[in-house]
């Protein structure tokens, strides 16, 4: 798979945005404090348990399935967040439903990796996708500059940063996750199977 590919499968735009000033946008308009209180305090708790989740699915259905709910979820928040903030109730939820989303893609993307690429190179290559979470920590603050001095910036801020999701999900479309990518006959990667297995790894007598 193309390497421009994997690094956006990670890219969590939205999300950042959403750590950076859905507290404040709350606060704003009318959400009550105690109600930001308490989804602060739940938002780690619920990204953990979430993460849970996620690898119970990962066991039952394909990764891009579960990749593909997690990025429409992404998008319906970053179109809608805006116009529900109204209704405080829905909005605590999207909060929530913010960190269930980056619990999910924080926790099936390793062991697919593992699985399609192996024990030896699987883990290497996962850290590709720690250049779109540092791209993603940097364009959150960022694009809220940029819109602060719009009328409607937090509008602007949310559907950009829900638009944005439709590059992860380009990334996934051009990801195959049925091709495994390495060869079983790799001697390294034979090795670390037989460790991660706990059996000894066998000599070849002749060497």
């Amino acid at each position: 798979m193309d390497s421009v590919s994997i690094i956006f499968l990670n890219f969590l735009v939205l999300d950042f945005l959403i750590l950076n000033c859905g507290r404040d946008f709350g606060n704003i308009n009318g959400v009550k404090q105690i109600s930001l209180y308490i989804a602060g305090l739940l938002f780690n708790l619920v990204n953990g348990l979430s993460r849970l989740f996620w690898g119970f699915l990962l066991d039952k259905l394909k990764f891009k399935k579960l990749m593909f709910l997690i990025t429409i979820l992404e998008i319906i928040v970053g179109f809608s967040l805006y116009f529900i903030v109204k209704i405080e109730v829905i909005y605590i939820i999207e909060l929530l439903l913010v960190a269930i989303c980056i619990g999910g893609s924080l926790s099936i993307l390793s062991p697919t990796f593992v699985e399609i690429y192996g024990l030896f190179l699987g883990p290497e290559i996962y850290g590709l996708t720690g250049i779109s979470i540092s791209l993603s920590g940097f364009l959150g603050p960022v694009l809220i500059s940029l819109m602060a001095k719009f009328e409607y910036n937090y509008l602007y801020t949310f559907l950009i940063g829900g638009g944005l999701c439709v590059i992860k999900l380009i990334a996934l479309i051009l990801f195959d996750e049925n091709e495994k990518m390495y060869d079983d006959n790799n001697d390294a990667q034979k090795k670390i199977n037989y460790e991660m297995a706990d059996t000894t790894f066998p000599v070849d007598e002749n060497e």
